[in-house]
C-alpha cells in the first residue's frame, strides 16, 4: 500500500498510475488505496488527484461495480454525484434488467 501512496504523489500528473491501476488482481481492497486520497468536495475541483479518482473508480467498476457505486453514495465529500455513472453504465452494460431493479432500490 505505502508503494502504491508514493506511487500515486509522483505519477497523477502524468498519467503513470493509471497502469498500476490496470495491474491491480479483482481482489484488490479499493476503499483502502482510495483512503489515502485527498478528498475531493466539488465537481470544479481539478486536483491532480481527480485524474487518479477517475481511474480508479472506473477500475473498481469493472472490478466489483455495486461496491464502486456504494461507496460513492455513502462518500459524498469525497465524490461529486458525476462520479456514479461510471458503476453504473457498467451494472447496466452487464444485465439491463438486472441493472434497472438496482437503479430502482
Amino acid at each position: 500500500m505505502a508503494q502504491i501512496a508514493q506511487g500515486i504523489q509522483s505519477s497523477t500528473h502524468n498519467g503513470a498510475i493509471t497502469y498500476v491501476l490496470r495491474a491491480l488482481p479483482p481482489e484488490t481492497d479499493f476503499v483502502q488505496i482510495e483512503s489515502i486520497l485527498p478528498a475531493t468536495e466539488t465537481e470544479e475541483d481539478f486536483s491532480p488527484y481527480r485524474h487518479f479518482k477517475t481511474d480508479l473508480i472506473r477500475e473498481w467498476s469493472e472490478s466489483d461495480p455495486r461496491a464502486a457505486a456504494a461507496h460513492i453514495i455513502e462518500h459524498p465529500d469525497r465524490y461529486p454525484l458525476m462520479y456514479i455513472q461510471t458503476p453504473v453504465m457498467e451494472i447496466l452494460s452487464k444485465d439491463l434488467a438486472t441493472g434497472i431493479e438496482w437503479i430502482q432500490e
